[in-house]
């Protein structure tokens, strides 16, 4: 493990700390010397995940679902004076379904978590950048950056599509005039396949389509490697790369090379667990 003291001293916020990925960004954040608030629904299970694997940091309760308690706990760090140096958001919804099988709580959820979480969070802590004139925020998204709109993750891919524009944007306003503006960087980070636990009963599938598999890991090292070279959007996996250029040139084909070819691979399966 690269224990770089890129991170050494740094308070960094991790939502979904209690997750596989986000247990894997707190270990490492932890071996490189980092202060760690680790953020989930699920206090007590963010306690457990510290105390088994000896992970030293503070929690926070963080419903991404409920708006007005999210800001009112992120207000109440800043007016403690924990003021994140890096934020990492590796907490999400996934729904994989045909679109017409998407309940109302399904795109509500999806909604609120991917994408309006992210929104107000930035919205609190922003400011705090831009007071201090550094920080970073990376998002845990997928899908590519963001741009790839796969067969029966309408909703989802919808979602994550517009954090990475969110992004982008707030990576253009950040002023320009002053020598330090750089030290504020947003970045979205796309991994590939994982092996967690909620991704456990999908990985066959992806192996099946040719999708590389990575470790939680493998991830979390990747993730604060990019964060460390100013990077502002990540996709892991050469093949995943080549779709995000082949989908930017001609959709007609990017379908022909990959996406017709995903969709029967994955409509049998989604849409018989949607009948379940």
């Amino acid at each position: 493990m690269d224990n770089s003291s890129y991170f050494s001293g740094s308070l960094c916020l991790v939502f979904g700390a209690s997750g596989g990925i986000g247990q894997a960004i707190c270990r490492e954040l932890n071996a490189r010397g980092a202060g760690i608030i680790g953020a989930s629904r699920n206090e007590d299970a963010i306690n457990k995940v510290f105390a088994k694997q000896g992970i030293i940091g503070q929690t926070l309760q963080a419903d991404l679902t409920d708006s007005e308690t999210l800001e009112r706990e992120l207000k109440s760090l800043v007016e403690k004076g924990n003021i994140p140096d890096h934020i990492i958001i590796a907490a999400g919804y996934d729904v994989r379904k045909p679109f017409e099988d998407h309940s109302t709580e399904d795109i509500d959820r999806s909604v609120n978590v991917n994408l309006t979480s992210l929104v107000e969070i930035c919205k609190v802590l922003y400011p705090r950048f831009l007071e201090r004139k550094s920080g970073t925020l990376t998002y845990v998204g997928g899908f590519g950056d963001g741009s790839l709109a796969f067969p029966f993750y309408s909703v989802n891919a919808a979602t994550r599509s517009a954090a990475k524009t969110f992004l982008e944007a707030l990576n253009r306003e950040i002023p320009t005039d002053k020598p330090d503006a750089k030290a504020i960087r947003f970045l979205y980070f796309g991994p590939t396949a994982v092996m967690t636990e909620s991704e456990k009963e999908f990985l066959p599938l992806w192996k099946k389509m040719g999708t590389p598999i990575i470790s939680p890991d493998k991830v979390a090292h990747t993730l604060l490697k990019s964060i460390e070279r100013k990077k502002t959007s990540v996709a892991i996996g050469s093949l995943t790369r080549f779709g995000i250029v082949t989908n930017a040139i001609s959709t007609n084909l990017s379908n022909t090379l990959f996406m017709n070819g995903y969709k029967k691979v994955l409509e049998p399966i989604f849409r018989a667990k949607a009948q379940i």
